[in-house]
């Protein structure tokens, strides 16, 4: 029986139903619930009416005042409400949050004009990333998202100054209206943006805005920094220095697009920090090479041995079978932690190795007796117009929660350089984004600017 309050909150008419029915016959509620039900709060017994709505005079004095809350109910009402938020009881958790967090609107003491924050908060995560700089190019024009203007709920010119507690934001407990828009604008408008509200779960939804409002804006250790760039330089002189010494050779170069490379990075030595032990990747041509060297680790006399043609009878059929190499090894990460990684094999039609992957991944953790799926973990690497494009991507997706062929879940990396073979985004897709197939199953989208 789950205990998460924000999974329970759905359903308090079933608790008030539960409770009622547990007061007056306690056989008759499944011996489950009697842990949360006994020990209960009492409900206020029900004034007596005279038939007509009002209540009866009472002879009794009336009762001692209870101290009022910052909403106006007693604690007795709070509790009663909230099922249980007493923090002497050890059988309930604590649901301690960095900031004070509510789904009602919160009203601005002090101003002419009542405005509601909760709808701007909500505002922001929702729709947050329609205004981040996603574009490097600078090629698509982005209008102004009019939820996201503290006009829209209410606030005046003379309100942007006035002190807002709780504001509704993790790790932000109080903050002016102007510090709570620029706070949100950096977390979800900036070089990021993520989308998560379209997920069911409250819990979900509330475990993701928490590591964003907290997690995010802290800046990275200066380790993982140089680490990173040290990457960036690699990918970069690697792509370099195949344009001037190959350069009539057919490439799928990763030019413009070598962040890639210290995401893999980091996916794989965080991967292995969790637990995992080996991780099977797929990816299509653009930047194959690039990974292969860099992450995988191939030694350069064998990549390039492929542009030279050392061996041309094994590349009889065309000119881009180097683009189709797999590679496996050892890697061993910053922190000193072995994984085995294997980069599929992969043909010329786009996406064709996308259930390879995931099925060797259920296949190596079956291997493995990893009921929990912690041990192997999948990624793929996509182009922006297959992702939207090829029928296998959501045919992929739609497995990934069956019994049969769950994995645990895959990372989806997806290269987008914004022209897919000779087509615009404009030309590609309906959706705004290439991501969007992927909300069927319920899963976090971050958007990022490739520079």
């Amino acid at each position: 029986m789950s205990r998460d309050v924000l999974e329970l909150a759905g359903s308090l008419a079933l608790l008030d139903d539960l409770y009622e029915q547990y007061s007056q016959q306690p056989a008759s509620v499944d011996p489950s619930w009697h842990a949360l039900l006994a020990d209960a709060p009492a409900a206020a017994p029900e004034k007596p009416t005279n038939g007509n709505g009002h209540a009866v005079a009472a002879a009794p004095a009336p009762a001692p005042e209870k101290p009022a809350s910052n909403n106006g109910n007693t604690p007795q009402q709070q509790q009663s409400y909230y099922v249980s938020m007493d923090p002497s009881r050890p059988n309930m958790p604590r649901m301690g949050r960095p900031g004070s967090v509510t789904t009602s609107p919160i009203t601005i003491v002090g101003t002419k004009q009542p405005s509601h924050v909760w709808p701007l908060v909500n505002a922001w995560r929702t729709r947050g990333h329609f205004a981040a700089n996603l574009d490097p190019l600078g090629l698509l024009e982005t209008a102004w998202i009019q939820e996201l203007d503290a006009s829209t709920w209410g606030f005046l010119d003379s309100d942007r100054n006035q002190m807002i507690e709780p504001t509704g934001v993790h790790g932000l407990p109080r903050a002016t209206v102007d510090e709570l828009i620029s706070h949100l604008r950096n977390i979800y408008a900036s070089s990021v943006g993520i989308e998560f509200m379209h997920i069911s779960s409250p819990a979900r939804r509330s475990w993701l805005a928490e590591r964003m409002e907290t997690q995010f804006i802290k800046p990275l250790a200066k380790d993982v920094r140089v680490r990173m760039l040290e990457m960036l330089i690699n990918a970069e002189q690697f792509e370099r220095f195949c344009h001037t010494k190959y350069p009539g050779t057919k490439r799928f170069s990763l030019e413009g697009s070598e962040s890639l490379i210290p995401v893999l990075d980091l996916v794989l030595t965080h991967g292995a920090r969790l637990g995992a032990i080996e991780s099977v990747m797929g990816m299509a041509h653009r930047g194959r090479l690039t990974t292969i060297e860099s992450i995988l680790k191939r030694p350069g006399r064998d990549l390039f041995g492929q542009f030279e043609d050392v061996e041309p009878e094994l590349s009889m059929g065309g000119g881009d079978v180097k683009y189709h190499m797999g590679f496996s090894t050892d890697r061993i990460d910053p922190n000193g932690r072995a994984m085995h990684v294997s980069l599929s094999f992969n043909p010329s039609h786009l996406e064709a190795v996308d259930p390879i992957v995931v099925g060797r991944v259920r296949a190596k953790q079956m291997r493995h007796h990893d009921i929990e799926h912690r041990q192997v973990m999948g990624i793929l690497v996509h182009g922006d117009a297959a992702f939207a494009g090829q029928g296998l991507v959501p045919e992929t997706l739609q497995l990934s929660g069956l019994p049969g062929y769950r994995t645990g879940g895959t990372v989806h990396l997806i290269v987008n350089n914004q022209v897919g073979f000779t087509a615009s985004p404009a030309e590609q897709r309906s959706t705004p984004y290439c991501t969007d197939v992927a909300k069927m199953i319920e899963c976090p989208i971050w958007h990022v600017n490739g520079e």
